[in-house]
């Protein structure tokens, strides 16, 4: 059988691995062997599996060898590049590949006898492909090729319009396939890039609510500062200060305290000294024998004189202990009152300010009167000689600018508006 050889575009690993599986198909029990860069080489077999081979775009097949069953010499051979003209002496045998070129455009496969003379003569002659596997075979070789002319002839059918009708059917079907895989491709983009967009919709609606929900609490908060108006936290400023006022006048002094208290039981402890020395006396007296001699006369008077003495002591002692308890006592009630007099100035200037500058009101006077009576104002006084509606007023007549700022009340007081108020 003489080797038929045909020139080809250049093959895809796909289609060498169809070529492949067509080829177990028709040889269950042949072998297909593939070389690779770096003389990397592999095997299939009927049991392979091609499916994820066959779309491959790739060139890295080298050359590709179909043996076959039994003792048949022939195989399908495949190398990349083209067997010039000056070594088409020794081509298409199974060696004169070893004298093919790279080319840009064509490779060669093709259908190989044994070279001259293989095997010996005492060799048992080797099996043979029958005319239906060569006719079988040789169809699947020519599908792949550019022309149908066998290329172990002299004269060659390929001519220049059946190259460029080649390379434009394979440029169409280049297209088409590039058009296909750039479809897919752009539907899966679509696809991920509509789960992208999906998963940044819903996290910047979370962001969005959470902003909104944010912005909600800031605004209450707001508000709530708002509503909080100057002098309540001067109320409380104010409430502070006059605590402290309070426990530093009801804080008396000590020592004056500790003085005083101790002269008064210096003045119980001599008057129990003269009690005592009275009974001694007295004692003394009866136990004299002489009744109404000079010398009982004489206790009788000195008993007498530390009586009166001693009860003059004791109640002097008394008297102040009492009357220190009392002051005390008075002086806890007017620091009481005191604290009382200032919660309501603080609200009456409060309740004054508010109805100035916010409600832009005037203050009725019946009020004014009302709630300014007895205010800091002693109780053994009488309500009609009271001026504390007086100080009020002179106050407010005397300054210029009254307001609440972070510090209390400020009042702004000019030189006239000073005079004013110290002649009131």
């Amino acid at each position: 059988m003489a080797s038929a050889v045909v020139r080809t575009p250049k093959l895809t690993d796909g289609r060498l691995y169809q070529l492949a599986q067509q080829l177990l198909e028709l040889f269950p029990d042949g072998e297909a062997k593939f070389t690779y860069p770096l003389m990397e080489t592999g095997s299939a077999d009927a049991e392979t599996d091609f499916e994820g081979l066959i779309g491959s775009k790739q060139r890295l097949i080298q050359e590709f060898h179909f043996s076959f069953p039994g003792t048949v010499k022939e195989r399908v051979s495949f190398h990349r590049g083209v067997v010039e003209e000056e070594h088409w002496r020794q081509h298409p045998n199974q060696s004169g590949f070893a004298r093919a070129v790279p080319s840009a455009h064509f490779d060669e496969i093709g259908l190989l006898a044994p070279e001259r003379g293989y095997g010996g003569q005492n060799q048992p002659a080797p099996d043979r492909l029958s005319r239906n596997d060569i006719f079988q075979i040789t169809d699947l070789i020519n599908e792949l090729a550019v022309d149908s002319a066998f290329v172990g002839q002299r004269e060659s059918a390929t001519t220049l319009s059946d190259i460029v009708a080649g390379q434009i059917g394979d440029s169409r079907q280049l297209h088409l396939e590039m058009t296909r895989d750039l479809a897919k491709a752009r539907a899966e983009a679509d696809k991920q890039n509509e789960g992208r967009r999906a998963a940044l919709e819903a996290e910047a609606a979370e962001k969005i609510s959470f902003l909104a929900k944010r912005e909600a609490e800031l605004e209450t908060r707001r508000s709530e500062l708002n509503d909080r108006e100057p002098q309540h936290e001067r109320r409380r400023l104010r409430e502070h200060l006059t605590s402290r006022l309070q426990e530093e006048i009801s804080r008396p002094n000590k020592q004056a305290r500790n003085g005083e208290n101790r002269s008064y039981f210096l003045y119980l402890a001599a008057g129990s000294l003269f009690v005592m020395l009275s009974v001694g006396l007295t004692l003394a007296a009866n136990l004299d024998d002489v009744t109404g001699s000079y010398s009982f006369w004489a206790y009788t008077v000195k008993s007498l004189a530390a009586g009166v003495a001693g009860a003059a002591f004791i109640w002097a002692g008394l008297a102040g202990l009492k009357t220190a308890a009392i002051a005390n006592r008075k002086h806890e009630d007017a620091i009481q009152r005191y604290g009382f007099d200032m919660d309501r100035a603080s609200w009456i200037v409060e309740t004054i300010l508010q109805m100035n500058s916010v409600e832009k009101a005037d203050v009725p006077t019946e009020w004014l009167e009302s709630v300014c009576r007895d205010l800091f104002v002693f109780q053994d006084k009488p309500s009609d000689e009271n001026r504390s509606l007086e100080a009020f007023a002179a106050l407010f007549d005397a300054t210029a600018r009254a307001k609440i700022g972070t510090n209390g009340l400020e009042f702004e007081v000019d030189r006239k508006g000073a005079r004013r108020l110290a002649q009131a």
